[in-house]
């Protein structure tokens, strides 16, 4: 083994497989999908998975964690890079969680301030990893019944 990404490729994977490991805990799922985005992700792929409703448009690109300019790009040139899929890999789990968690309501707990975030709002704080980690730490207790 010389250490690199495991050849896995998006082309490799159904939307419902990539969601899958998108929202798994599992080690193995975590290296396949480092794959799976290691050079970033074809257009019609994000598309499908917007259509599915695990990505939100909106706020991806209305809260930053896409910029306008950066998906207009990716757009034109029918890819985005592999930052960009990292940012919407960690946005899907946010989100999923979310939705796991408020269901219809999930959109609504993103944009809104939280005290348990210092006053963020978890949109704010999606873009970095830490970030991403304190919301999805928080959610976590939420569904434990555990005082946020």
């Amino acid at each position: 083994m010389d250490g690199s990404i495991a050849s896995l490729k998006p082309a490799d994977v159904s939307v419902d497989e990539f969601q899958r490991l998108v929202m798994s805990d599992e080690v193995p799922d975590g290296v396949a999908l480092c794959a799976v985005i290691h050079d970033g992700l074809r257009m019609d792929f994000v598309r499908l998975l917007i259509k599915t409703g695990a990505l939100n448009t909106a706020l991806l690109t209305d809260h930053g964690i896409v910029p306008k300019r950066t998906w207009a790009h990716a757009e034109k040139q029918g890819t985005v890079s592999a930052a960009t899929a990292r940012r919407l890999v960690r946005f899907m789990r946010i989100y999923g969680k979310a939705k796991q968690t408020f269901g219809a309501k999930a959109v609504m707990w993103l944009v809104r301030p939280t005290s348990a975030l210092g006053g963020a709002t978890p949109m704010a704080l999606v873009e970095a990893d830490p970030g991403a980690r304190a919301v999805e730490i928080l959610l976590g207790r939420i569904d434990h019944g555990v005082a946020a």
